[in-house]
C-alpha cells in the first residue's frame, strides 16, 4: 500500500507547541463577557485544549491547535493546571467519558453527587470516569500541578458538561445573574442531578 510523506509545513499543523498555548479561561473570559475569576471558580486554574477533531471545540468554545482524535469515536486532549488546593466545581459529563492522568504533583479525585467518594492520583496514575458521574479533581500537592485530561464521546453529544444547580447559585451570588446567564449561553448547564 502506498504511503504518505507530508511536507514539514503540513506536519507543523499537527504539532501543539506548549509555549504557544493560551489557557482556555483567558479566551473564554474575553469572548463571552465572563470574568476570568468567575470562570476560575468553576474550572481548573488553567486548562489547555491540545487536540480535537475538525470542527470540535472545548466545552467553552475554543478551537484546538492540533486537529486530530477522530479515528473512530472522537476525543480531545487537554491539560488542567492547578495551584495547590485548586480544581473545578463538581460537574458531570452526561454522554462523554473523561479520563484523568496525573502528570506531576498529586490529585484527589472526588465523585458522587456531593463528592463523597475519593481516590488519589500520583504521577502517571490514571482514572477513567464514566458518563453521568458527578466528579471533580483537586491538586493536593504543595506546588502547581498538571493533570492530563482526555474527553471521549460522540461528536453530536460532545457539549455535555453539567454543573450542580447550587453551584450556579454560588456563581450568581459571587458574580451576578448576568455572568451566570453568560455561562449558560456558552453551553454550560446547571442541571447535574436534577431529574427531568
Amino acid at each position: 500500500m502506498k504511503t504518505n510523506t507530508p511536507t514539514p509545513q503540513e506536519m507543523e499543523s499537527r504539532i501543539c507547541r506548549y509555549a504557544d498555548l493560551v489557557p482556555v479561561k483567558a479566551d473564554f473570559a474575553e469572548s463571552k463577557g465572563i470574568p476570568a475569576e468567575a470562570y476560575a471558580t468553576i474550572a481548573a486554574d488553567e486548562t489547555f485544549l491540545l487536540m480535537a477533531p475538525e470542527g470540535m471545540k472545548s466545552a467553552t468554545g475554543e478551537a484546538p491547535p492540533v486537529v486530530g482524535g477522530d479515528g473512530g469515536e472522537i476525543f480531545t486532549v487537554n491539560i488542567a493546571r492547578c495551584p495547590p488546593n485548586d480544581g473545578p466545581f463538581l460537574h458531570a459529563h452526561q454522554t462523554t467519558s473523561e479520563t484523568f492522568m496525573c502528570l506531576n504533583g498529586r490529585f484527589r479525585i472526588n465523585w458522587g453527587d456531593e463528592g463523597e467518594h475519593e481516590i488519589f492520583l500520583d504521577p502517571y496514575d490514571m482514572i477513567a470516569v464514566p458518563p453521568g458521574v458527578v466528579r471533580t479533581f483537586t491538586n493536593v500537592s504543595d506546588q502547581r500541578a498538571d493533570l492530563l485530561v482526555f474527553i471521549q464521546g460522540d461528536r453530536d453529544k460532545y457539549q455535555d458538561v453539567e454543573m450542580r444547580p447550587k453551584d450556579g447559585d454560588i456563581i450568581a451570588e459571587r458574580f451576578g445573574d448576568e455572568v451566570l446567564d453568560n455561562l449558560k449561553k456558552s453551553g454550560l448547564r446547571f442541571t447535574a442531578g436534577v431529574a427531568e
